[in-house]
């Protein structure tokens, strides 16, 4: 069981760097009228580590997104959400936590070049309700964003491909929190691909690079994500996914490990369910 467990944890790992899981945050539904509308999204994820280990990851969450449709291809939505951490990070907590709040204004359709191409764009307005940017004393946030979607179904039918390019500026009462210089830009870079075969099912992955630039212009390392996923539409209204993610930094090879063998690493993987609830 374990051989089998690994071997599809390998699949979906490499199946990742071509692919991206599309975020309930970003759908579109164009066949929806309703003013209001919103989803409730539930997620519980865990590496491989046994839950008695000191680098056990178990994370159960909840999260609300409330839409408001202001034009056919306008929308404000408002995401809040929370966790339960079940064992000790950084800081040493575990419990209940909420995620920073968000209020975003969406337009679809921005721009239009082709049947097969197009380009929405959105604007973030990010308030510190985390333990981590209420730590940081952040007082707000801004993230600028553009998604360019290509429809690929002249060579595979129910294949797209799309590329989220997003700015972040932060803004903090004070340009350090103890001894460490704080984040003012963040820049960041995803590929996605998504492919929906046999009507109710999809294969989705993403790829995304991460950049920061501190408040005395320095930047550190940067961060590189995955994510892939199979996801199933129970009906309108249902529909789950299980999948992986991971992360990594770069670094210098010669003073630790390769960034490589920690992205691939079987046991630092995360292994997630997530259950979307459309309202």
């Amino acid at each position: 069981m374990r051989i089998l467990y690994s071997v599809f944890a390998i699949l979906l790992a490499i199946a990742s760097a071509y692919s991206y899981a599309e975020n309930v945050q970003d759908r579109w539904d164009a066949e929806d009228k309703n003013r209001w509308s919103g989803f409730l999204s539930a997620n519980y994820s865990k590496n491989n580590y046994a839950d008695s280990q000191a680098l056990a990851n178990r994370d159960a969450s909840l999260t609300a997104i409330i839409r408001y449709r202001l034009a056919q291809d306008t929308r404000l939505q408002l995401i809040v959400g929370g966790h339960h951490v079940s064992d000790a990070d950084d800081y040493l907590r575990q419990g209940d936590f909420l995620y920073d709040t968000s209020l975003t204004v969406s337009q679809n359709n921005l721009w239009n070049p082709h049947d097969k191409i197009k380009m929405n764009g959105s604007v973030r307005a990010i308030f510190p309700t985390s333990k981590e940017s209420q730590r940081q004393d952040l007082d707000f946030a801004l993230r600028a964003s553009v998604r360019f979607s290509f429809v690929l179904d002249n060579y595979i039918d129910g294949l797209y491909l799309n590329d989220y390019i997003r700015v972040q500026k932060n803004f903090h009462e004070f340009e350090t929190a103890g001894k460490r210089v704080l984040d003012e830009y963040r820049f960041s870079n995803t590929l996605s691909l998504d492919y929906y075969f046999l009507d109710d099912w999809s294969f989705s992955g993403a790829v995304t690079y991460r950049k920061t630039l501190k408040y005395n212009n320095s930047s550190y390392s940067p961060s590189v994500y995955y994510s892939a996923q199979f996801g199933y539409q129970w009906n309108d209204d249902l529909d789950f996914a299980y999948g992986i993610s991971n992360s990594t930094s770069y670094a210098n090879p010669e003073q630790g490990p390769h960034p490589v063998d920690d992205l691939f690493d079987l046991d630092k993987i995360n292994f997630y369910l997530t259950v979307n609830y459309k309202l």
